[in-house]
C-alpha cells in the first residue's frame, strides 16, 4: 500500500531514523514511491548497503538498486 503525500509528509517530519539500521531504512523506502524521509537519510543508508557511493542520478531507477541490494 503506498502512503499518501499527506501521510509522507507526517512520517518524514515525526519519525526519527537515527535508531533505525541502514537495511531497514532502505526497505522501508523502497517499497513507496513517495520520499518519507530527507533524502539524505535515504542516500546514506543505501550507500551503506550497497557499500559503494551513489550517485544521486542512480536513484531515478529504483528498480536497478534494489535488484542490486537483493543480489549482495
Amino acid at each position: 500500500m503506498q502512503i499518501d503525500k499527506e501521510d509522507a509528509i507526517k512520517i518524514a517530519n515525526n519519525i526519527n531514523f537515527d535508531n533505525w539500521t541502514s537495511k531497514e531504512i532502505f526497505l522501508f523506502q523502497m517499497s513507496q514511491e513517495r520520499l518519507l524521509m530527507d533524502f539524505n537519510i535515504f542516500h546514506k543508508a543505501t550507500q551503506d548497503v550497497l557499500g559503494r557511493p551513489v550517485f544521486t542520478h542512480e536513484f531515478v531507477d529504483d528498480k536497478r538498486l534494489f535488484n542490486e541490494f537483493i543480489m549482495k
